[in-house]
């Protein structure tokens, strides 16, 4: 992970892959050194597209807001209560 960090800080790949093996040693890893070579990151950017995010959001709101409702009148045209089990409270 700090390798990792290290690389997204700016650091040259180099001075990232010799501080991993001087504090991985005497367990360095090939897989650990393919990996911290390897990595990018990712592009995001599309991530939060205002158009799909609002279409999605009201969607989702909708959605739970009917499902809610639904629960609702079934629970208040059935008669039936939720039973909850309480402890005896002993007062001193």
């Amino acid at each position: 992970m700090v390798g990792i960090v290290r690389k997204v800080s700016g650091w040259d790949l180099d001075s990232v892959l010799t501080e991993y093996k001087s504090f991985a040693e005497p367990k360095v890893r090939e897989c650990d050194v393919k990996y911290i070579s390897g990595f990018e990151l990712a592009d995001i950017s599309n991530l939060f597209v205002k158009e799909m995010n609002w279409r999605y959001r009201a969607h989702s709101f909708l959605r739970a807001t009917l499902f809610t409702l639904f629960v609702l009148s079934v629970c208040f045209y059935s008669g039936k209560r939720i039973q909850t089990t309480s402890m005896p409270h002993t007062f001193t």
